[in-house]
This record gives structure tokens, C-alpha cells and sequence, in this order.
């Protein structure tokens, strides 16, 4: 299902020919996207050269009456031709194709600071009966995957190391500019604010900036740029999230079900892009490829959670 373009896709060949059909449609966008921008270019050309022909000329015998009427005609076809040029040039941008999104890439926005030592440290950390972790720490640079059944205090964990739940007993430190993006998002206090905007709010730099800096992340198109947030789908309000969470520039990042709501395209975009990432992460997912994938990264551990306990040390 294409939310973007409402409509209904069947791949077949199962999914390594998604895959590629994927890989054949982008071709084909990018293709189509050139074409579009050389018509509009050749079509100014023609509008700018017509228009440097107009009111030229010069008399080449004495019959004026002659040279006026070949004059006015030539003129009266050069204003044509320019006239039809630039009916051309409106038909086209009043067709526009948009530009394909870029890969998913975050060199230039994303990545830890050069911290050392521990970034996460629980100590005799308790909330009622939904968590007991005894002592945790987690290394700057260090990757850790949470995993557990349903239920056994992974959020809750989560919720703990960003701060957004109290604990009743022990000790929390976290160091490091920490970015978090939860399980479930809360609602946007000002959904009539358009997205472009709301991607904008709090960042340094102009909105033609943060336009570019979007369109780069390859989230949304600009024709999104407008929608009320309060109107965007469960997968577009996701991609914003991640979007203001991607050009933070966050040395520690956890992420609740990364991949909740993103087609799995983006979902390889994203692993791509956060194997460079230099500062810590945290994951829960149930994704199995996504727990496949990330347990090859370097220095990544697992911690399992089992009815809000340690089953075991991270490994």
C-alpha cells in the first residue's frame, strides 16, 4: 500500500523481486525527473532566444513599404514562437514531477560526539512491578538490543534511561545529548501546524534549510510540506518523528519498534545509515530481521527483559 500515492502495488518474485522492482521504479522516477527539468530548461532556452531575435533587423534596399511588411511578419512569428514556448513551459510546471527522495543518509547530520566511558548507568533501579534492573551500564560507542516477550518492562526501560518515568528506588545517569523515539507518539500540541514547520520548530537556519534538509532525508516529498500535522497518517507522523531525530546530532539514541510503520524499503535505508553512526543506540524491536541485523554491529549486546526482571547480562 503506497500512502503517498494511494495506491495499491503487487510485487512478485517474493521479496528479493520487491526489492528489485523497488530499485527499477527509482531508476525510472529519477529518469523521468531529468526529462522533466531538460524540457523546462529547453523550453526557456527557447523563450530567451526568441526574445533576443525580437526587434532585430535591418534594411537592406530602399523599398521601406516592402521591408515593413516582411518586417512585421517576421516579427509576428518570432512573438509566436515565444508565445508557444512559453505555453509549453507553463503546461510543464503545472505537471511537475517531483524530485526522487535521496537514500537515507546521515553523515552529514547524524552522529555521537566523542564521548568516553559509560553513557547509561542504572543502579538498583525499581518501578512497582514493572521493572527491577539491578545494574546496567552501557559504554559511549557501544550498541545495545532489548529483547523480551510482550509486557516484560522494555519500554518501561526505555521510558526510565530518557526520563520520562520516575523511578520509586535507585539511581539513573545518563551523559550525552540523548534523542528518543518512543513506541507510541504522543499527539502534536498544534496539529493545524504544517509539516515543513513542525519539522523546523527549535532547529537553527531557515525554513529553505530545513525544506532541503527533508527533502535530503528522503522521508517526505515537498508536496507533504503543507499537510496539517494533525492530518498526517500513523506512518507520516512516525517519519516526522524520526525525521527531527535524525538531524539532532545525539550522542546516545533509543528507539522503541524502529521500524513500526515504515516500508521496508526505508527500513534497509535506515540500518544502512545507522551502521555509521558513532554514538550509542539502544533498540527494542521484535523485528526479527532488524535483531539480525543489528546484532553484527560492532559492539552490540543483548539484554533480555522477562516480567520486568534481568534474565540475563547484556551478552
Amino acid at each position: 500500500m503506497d500512502g503517498d500515492r494511494r495506491e495499491l502495488r503487487r510485487y512478485g518474485d517474493g521479496y528479493e523481486g520487491y526489492l528489485r522492482a523497488k530499485v527499477a521504479e527509482r531508476n525510472r522516477w529519477e529518469q523521468e525527473y531529468q526529462q522533466w527539468l531538460d524540457a523546462k530548461e529547453a523550453e526557456r532556452m527557447k523563450a530567451a532566444a526568441v526574445e533576443g531575435r525580437m526587434g532585430y533587423g535591418r534594411r537592406r534596399d530602399g523599398d521601406k513599404m516592402g521591408y515593413d511588411f516582411k518586417q512585421g511578419t517576421v516579427q509576428e512569428a518570432i512573438t509566436s514562437q515565444k508565445r508557444n514556448a512559453q505555453e509549453r513551459l507553463r503546461r510543464l510546471e503545472e505537471r511537475p514531477v517531483d524530485r526522487p527522495p535521496q537514500p537515507l543518509a546521515l553523515s552529514a547530520q547524524f552522529g555521537g560526539q566523542s564521548l568516553a566511558g559509560p553513557v547509561i548507568t542504572l543502579e538498583g533501579v525499581a518501578v512497582g512491578d514493572r521493572l527491577a534492573v539491578g545494574s546496567l551500564t552501557v559504554g559511549a560507542g557501544e550498541n545495545l538490543l532489548v529483547t523480551g516477550p510482550n509486557g516484560a518492562g522494555k519500554t518501561t526501560l526505555l521510558d526510565v534511561v530518557a526520563g520520562l518515568c520516575p523511578v520509586q528506588e535507585g539511581t539513573v545517569v545518563q551523559r550525552g545529548r540523548l534523542g528518543y523515539l518512543p513506541q507510541e507518539l504522543p499527539p502534536h500540541p498544534r496539529p493545524s501546524m504544517r509539516l515543513l514547520p513542525a519539522f523546523a520548530s527549535g532547529l537553527q537556519g531557515d525554513l529553505d534549510e530545513h525544506a532541503d534538509r527533508l527533502l535530503n532525508l528522503g522521508l517526505f516529498r515537498s508536496a507533504d510540506f503543507l499537510v496539517p500535522v494533525g492530518t498526517l497518517s500513523a506512518g507520516q507522523y512516525r517519519r516526522l518523528a524520526l525525521a527531527r531525530l535524525l538531524v539532532g546530532r545525539y550522542d546516545v539514541i533509543l528507539f522503541d519498534e524502529p521500524t513500526n510503520h515504515l516500508a521496508p524499503v526505508l527500513v534497509g535505508e535506515l540500518e544502512e545509515a545507522l551502521a555509521g553512526y558513532d554514538g550509542t543506540l539502544v533498540v527494542v524491536s521484535h523485528d526479527r530481521e532488524l535483531r539480525r541485523w543489528f546484532t553484527g554491529l560492532p559492539g552490540a549486546k543483548e539484554l533480555r527483559l522477562e516480567a520486568g526482571r534481568v534474565a540475563g547480562p547484556p551478552e
